[in-house]
């Protein structure tokens, strides 16, 4: 993460910055991306926010059966463990190019130009969320704690305290476009129109397999590559995206949002693991406006020490803007130039590196992120004592 909602806003900011780039190489890239995502938008919104879907895959009372689950690949992809988080997304990019791999996950046919189109934008959605992740997360890992901290108590807290300062930053970045929660309507731009959503969830679920193939045998046992379709891992992927769809509309519920963090408040915090998610206001001068100064802001943050080297960097909104959305760029014209057969494949490697997710590195495992500095929030949202942190753990 960041949560959904900002991702959407940098990938489509990332599109149409790229097809106002002054440079004519960028803007010629841009500007056909901008015709793609004109026709649709909900594919580049979408990949905006996919690499997150397998972290919604909570064991729920009734899913007694379930026996594969998600969170595995969203550590896998994400790098947690220093894996290359980018080896299925060439995979994707490969598949664009070869009709063989089409084959696979469109009743035995080559993509239309159209299809081609939209599972490139897909891609190009996904990127522009590992370019956010990859700048903002050293910041939200510092403030939020150790988020596999090796004490559940902890980390239960450190994610409760990351989910926190990424719900506002939602808020916050919906007022910078002049937008709220009613406005943005968040929960109709993330769901794939049905026409492509099987195709979608195979694509990304074929890349998955094909990239990480000793995993997958691990995960599953032996199985070919015909039978993606039928593949065990299709099925956690299209369960991570229906939860996703309906856990995101909950937490945008204002009423359920008023009531769970009355709850939370009346149970002394207790539920801060849950309450973290919901939205506490339907715009960020209306949470303002409520806070009294107790609540958590997005202006407290005024400089960061990185997780890894423990150097201390100050956090300047535009400029993490600026680099978030260079980032996008370099990945999108490598993506789009390789897809389209412009370059080869070791052109769009050097660009395209397993990135961490987490740290911001390529090929370092979280765990190598050593140094936190924890703000002092609840599930509210709320800077609270150390008095009620302790009766609240």
């Amino acid at each position: 993460m960041p949560k959904e909602i900002t991702h959407c806003i940098l990938a489509e900011r990332a599109v149409h910055t790229l097809a106002a780039a002054a440079s004519p190489d960028k803007h010629a890239v841009g500007r056909e991306i901008v015709f793609i995502a004109e026709r649709l938008p909900q594919l580049l919104y979408f990949g905006s926010v996919s690499p997150d879907i397998f972290f919604y895959d909570i064991k729920l009372p009734w899913e007694l059966r379930v026996k594969h689950r998600g969170l595995f690949w969203g550590e896998l992809i994400h790098g947690t463990q220093g894996e290359d988080s980018l080896a299925h997304v060439m995979v994707m990019l490969d598949t664009l190019r070869d009709e063989r791999l089409q084959a696979n996950i469109n009743a035995g046919r080559a993509f239309s130009t159209e299809q081609r189109d939209g599972l490139l934008l897909f891609v190009l959605g996904y990127l522009s969320h590992v370019a956010l992740d990859t700048v903002m997360h050293p910041i939200v890992y510092h403030y939020a704690g150790n988020y596999y901290a090796p004490d559940r108590r902890e980390k239960l807290r450190s994610e409760a305290r990351h989910r926190a300062i990424e719900t506002v930053l939602d808020l916050y970045n919906l007022a910078a476009i002049d937008s709220d929660l009613k406005k943005f309507r968040a929960k109709h731009k993330l769901a794939l129109p049905e026409k492509w959503r099987d195709l979608v969830l195979a694509f990304y679920t074929q890349s998955i397999l094909l990239a990480f193939p000793e995993e997958a045998t691990r995960q599953f046992g032996s199985l070919t590559q015909s039978e993606i379709r039928r593949h065990p891992l299709i099925a956690v992927v299209k369960r991570c995206y229906k939860k996703q769809s309906r856990f995101n509309r909950l937490f945008q519920n204002a009423g359920i949002a008023r009531s769970g963090l009355w709850y939370n408040r009346k149970r002394q915090d207790r539920l801060h693991f849950n309450s973290s998610l919901l939205y506490p206001a339907v715009s960020y001068s209306a949470y303002l406006s409520k806070s009294k100064g107790d609540f958590f802001k997005i202006s407290d943050l005024q400089s960061y020490r990185d997780p890894v080297s423990n150097r201390e960097q100050s956090i300047r909104p535009q400029a993490l803007q600026r680099r978030a959305l260079a980032r996008s760029h370099a990945f999108f014209r490598a993506a789009f130039n390789y897809a389209r057969g412009f370059s080869h494949r070791q052109d769009a490697r050097r660009v395209l590196k397993g990135y961490s997710l987490n740290n911001g590195r390529v090929a370092v495992p979280t765990e190598k992120m050593q140094y936190f500095s924890p703000l002092q929030i609840d599930g509210n949202f709320r800077y609270i004592t150390q008095a009620h942190h302790r009766s609240s753990t």
